[in-house]
């Protein structure tokens, strides 16, 4: 009797025991599920973070070009007339250009500097020669005081009438301009090359050289 009470208390014990191995495995498993479920949410969380800083560098990238774009489209043009010489160096031949106004420099300024620039008409040459330098142009009234640097300034006497009278053209279709002086290191000169008279102001009927407009 005292034996089967015996056995009947270690079965109970025995059931008791795997019945808490069970539930504990259960406990285990289920935190363990909890904390993958929890680990996976913070990887999503992280995953979508960086998916949100990138597409912000990127929308911040986009709106850097569009802003150069937009700077780009800003940038203001003026459609001016210019002479340039023709390939006999006989006439002068009157062309509209397009120049891109540059912040801080004279419009008339820009003007000469077209001038130094070859046409894409390979019958066209520009009569201001690189070796000339434009020091500057000022405005005094409607007088333009155009000063240039005496070191590479030489040449014939028609590439001298040539330079005079596409300067006093070019800028005397302005309406800020009605004569044009030559001044050669700050200072009035006798000549600018040696042949031509340039002591006076110049205006639009001291032009001796034919204009013919250019198509």
């Amino acid at each position: 009797m005292k034996n089967k009470v015996l056995i009947l208390s270690m079965s109970v014990l025995l059931m008791i025991s795997l019945s808490a191995c069970k539930k504990e495995t259960s406990t285990t498993v289920s935190k363990e599920t909890t904390q993958n479920s929890s680990e996976k949410v913070n990887v999503e969380e992280n995953n979508s973070e960086k998916t949100d800083v990138t597409d912000v560098k990127e929308e911040k990238s986009e709106t850097k070009v569009e802003k150069e774009v937009k700077d780009q489209d800003k940038k203001e043009t003026k459609t001016v007339t210019v002479y340039y010489s023709d390939d006999q160096a006989e006439n002068l031949i009157e062309k509209q250009i397009k120049i891109e106004l540059i912040a801080g420099e004279s419009l008339e300024k820009q003007i000469l500097g077209s001038l130094k620039i070859k046409p894409t008409d390979p019958k066209l040459y520009n009569v201001i020669g690189e070796n000339i330098k434009i020091k500057s142009v000022r405005i005094e009234g409607k007088l333009a005081k155009v000063d240039l640097s005496g070191q590479g300034l030489n040449g014939s006497s028609t590439e001298e009438t040539l330079l005079k009278d596409s300067v006093i053209l070019a800028l005397t279709n302005l309406d800020t301009v009605e004569r044009v002086q030559f001044l050669v290191d700050g200072k009035p000169a006798e000549t600018l090359m040696g042949q031509v008279g340039t002591l006076e102001p110049f205006t639009r009927d001291d032009v001796e050289t034919k204009v013919i407009k250019g198509k």
